[in-house]
């Protein structure tokens, strides 16, 4: 009796879906068709393309008079400027020390800085995936030596950590990476020091 119970409820809920969809589709088709311009039946539709008629009214006025003649030659089109990126970006603003045809925010020394510190840290990380920890702590080294300035950098010591405790797992490597898994709540090597050492 459930089996017959359940399978009714199901083809209910089938043709209240389907019953639905139709109503939908019946009311988009009927907004579709109250906004489409309406013809009466002695009216007829308008010439499909009107600038033709306008050409063939033209062709036969009489030439331009030299003023007007003067007037299209100086509307003609310019030639291609020199720049092929001219007007591609947005002119610099008054306060903006770009000049025209430059990028609004050029590649300065402090953001290759920061490429560099991003792209040893991630090289660092996937020389672990590899299991590689001697070009991992050699880049690891690398980068403590050029960002050694900053002061504490978490992501170094969290990223040694990880290294230390991925290639020889111990007592003293866990218990490291549980004081700082609870220390360094604002590490963002926190989760893979979970999955890897905890």
């Amino acid at each position: 009796m459930s089996v017959g119970r359940s399978f009714a409820r199901s083809w209910g809920r089938g043709l209240a879906v389907v019953l639905l969809f139709l109503v939908g589709a019946a009311v988009v088709w009927f907004a579709y068709r109250r906004g489409a311009p309406r013809l009466s039946e002695g009216e007829r539709e308008p010439p499909a393309v009107p600038a033709l008629a306008e050409r063939e009214a033209s062709a036969h006025t009489a030439p331009p008079t030299p003023v007007e003649a003067t007037a299209l030659a100086v509307q003609a089109p310019t030639a291609v400027p020199a720049d092929p990126y001219a007007g591609m970006y947005a002119g610099p603003g008054p306060d903006d020390p770009a000049g025209p045809g430059m990028l609004p925010h050029p590649i300065t020394p402090e953001h290759v800085r920061l490429y560099r510190d991003v792209e040893l840290l991630d090289s660092a990380w996937r020389a672990m995936e590899r299991r590689d920890f001697e070009r991992a702590r050699s880049l690891l080294r690398e980068h403590a030596s050029e960002y050694a300035s900053k002061g504490y950098d978490d992501i170094n010591d969290g990223l040694t950590l990880l290294a230390d405790c991925m290639e020889h797992p111990s007592t003293s490597t866990r218990e490291r990476a549980q004081r700082f898994y609870e220390q360094r709540t604002s590490s963002t090597t926190r989760r893979r020091i979970r999955k890897h050492c905890l």
